[in-house]
């Protein structure tokens, strides 16, 4: 394989936000197949105009391409090589962090379809009434409509065409997850994540597409019209990069490890770990937000119990090692500074935990389970670091600085529920194992922030839109960068279906420059 890649230094991305003001878009028209009660998304605060255009002397521009994209994972990825296989001549990827990939490479490797080449070889059918009904549920049905309909009618058409074009490999099966749901619609990635890497390098390389590593993006420099023109960048020297272009995609990802962010665009998740990947810091919509772009569905956050040390102390970066493991998977209770119990600690929600921690005035909650369940799960905590465990409830409650007390009642209740199958103060379900078999461990948790589902709002050509429903021209969304149109098992479909609209419609528009 060769090395193509250009390599470049690492610099600190200028976070700026201005987001004000607060404007309810019009509800999307719903597609004649989905139902039709189905309500549109609702919007959150965003900038309500766009600054003056900036005049550019040609002079002043150190590259010139056809299309930039900013960022270099699944959506980026799909949308470069869908603008060149459709006519682009000249693509530029800018990718913030040193290598290619994003959130695909940490992923498992699960993307959700139906009526897919194996699908059909294995006589295994759904429809996309069923991918749309399944995401619509499972989001409460605040997804926006019309979009949540194209990632459902799309998802299996991605497929084929990660395999037939990306050459993606996958395993040759199509399963239940119980994770996903119940339907018989997971495809497996071989080697999951990593899975992805080389088909990637080999798709941009075929095509002469140009990245440059290691290159943020920073701001996006409007015409006289409002239009898109360019970029500005920081190349690897740290010095500014002007990039001149006929249009833009945004592909950055989403704003979760920006903890910053998180907390200014949802005051009650003040405090959340970041445990997203790296380069989801918010860069895009931060830039489009300077344009006028409407941000939508940022209160749909996408957390899970971490590590409250592992991710402070150690400072480890992504997901998933700093997601605890004995939290994830072995069930345990969560109580507060109390040793008090408050909360189903398996719903899907984070808004109990923040709650509890604002009231306790506190960082972080306790997690507990006891010998049996570590044995059974076997965790293996990060950083090289061992969790902490005591022989009786007394000397675990000393050690949390809880009243030993409370802890010793709580986790009586608890046993007691546990052998009645039935959670009585709180309704859990899942995972209930009695805390009875010494030593006892503890760590301490508080929610990651893993990412995120609202973003820029857009229409179905991923184009970015203003608060009054009237697009940026010129400039294109997709991934994590862009609001909610998916739900859990349809993520990665979502990027790629989304990467390629936008590599499409930015080449659509291309065209109607010259006219």
């Amino acid at each position: 394989m060769k090395h193509f890649f250009v390599k470049a230094a690492a610099v600190l991305l200028s976070v700026m936000l201005l987001l004000a003001g607060c404007a309810p878009a019009a509800a999307p028209e719903q597609p004649t197949e989905a139902p039709t009660e189905a309500p549109a998304a609702t919007e959150a605060p965003a900038a309500t105009e766009a600054p003056a255009p900036v005049e550019e002397p040609a002079e002043q521009w150190d590259r010139e391409v056809d299309l930039l994209v900013m960022g270099c994972g699944p959506a980026g990825i799909s949308a470069a090589v869908e603008a060149v296989d459709n006519g682009c001549e000249s693509v530029m990827i800018l990718e913030k962090t040193a290598m290619i990939g994003g959130t695909s490479l940490m992923s498992e490797g699960i993307l959700s379809g139906y009526e897919t080449q194996i699908s059909k070889k294995y006589d295994v059918h759904i429809t996309a009434q069923d991918c749309y009904d399944r995401m619509m549920m499972l989001s409460d049905y605040r997804n926006d409509p019309e979009l949540t309909w194209v990632t459902a009618e799309k998802c299996g058409e991605t497929i084929d065409w990660l395999i037939d074009v990306l050459h993606v490999p996958f395993v040759d099966e199509v399963v239940v997850n119980p994770t996903y749901g119940p339907m018989q619609m997971i495809h497996n990635v071989e080697g999951k994540g990593s899975g992805f890497l080389e088909p990637f390098q080999n798709a941009i390389e075929s095509r002469g597409i140009e990245v440059l590593l290691e290159t943020p993006g920073r701001k996006l420099i409007a015409g006289d019209n409002g239009e898109v023109i360019g970029a500005i960048a920081t190349d690897k020297d740290g010095n500014e990069l002007r990039i001149k272009c006929k249009a833009v995609v945004l592909a950055t990802g989403g704003f979760g490890n920006n903890t910053d962010l998180v907390g200014r665009l949802m005051p009650l998740y003040q405090g959340a770990l970041p445990c997203a990947h790296v380069g989801a810091t918010g860069d895009g919509l931060m830039m489009a937000s300077e344009l006028g772009a409407a941000v939508v569905n940022v209160d749909l956050f996408r957390g899970s119990l971490a590590d409250y040390e592992i991710v402070n102390d150690y400072h480890v970066g992504g997901f998933p090692a700093t997601i605890a493991y004995f939290i994830a998977g072995g069930g345990p209770i969560v109580v507060n500074k109390d040793g008090n119990r408050f909360t189903d600690e398996k719903q899907r929600k984070m808004n109990a935990f923040f709650s509890q921690m604002r009231k306790d005035g506190a960082d972080y909650l306790w997690a507990i389970n006891d010998q049996k369940v570590m044995d059974e799960i076997k965790p293996e905590r990060a950083a090289g670091t061992t969790y902490t465990s005591a022989e009786t409830l007394d000397e675990l409650a000393e050690i949390m600085g809880v009243p030993a007390d409370n802890l010793k009642a709580t986790v009586e209740r608890w046993n007691e529920m546990c052998a009645k199958g039935v959670d009585e103060d709180f309704g859990r379900t899942a995972l209930l194992n009695p805390i009875d078999t010494p030593p006892y461990y503890c760590v301490k948790t508080a929610p990651g922030s893993m990412g995120n589902y609202g973003g820029l709002l857009r229409n179905a050509n991923s184009e970015v839109l203003r608060v009054d429903g009237t697009p940026i021209p010129g400039l294109y969304v997709s991934g994590g960068t862009a609001a909610v149109a998916c739900e859990n098992g349809w993520t990665m479909s979502h990027a790629f279906t989304y990467g390629r609209l936008a590599g499409r419609s930015s080449v659509e528009y291309m065209k109607t420059l010259g006219e």
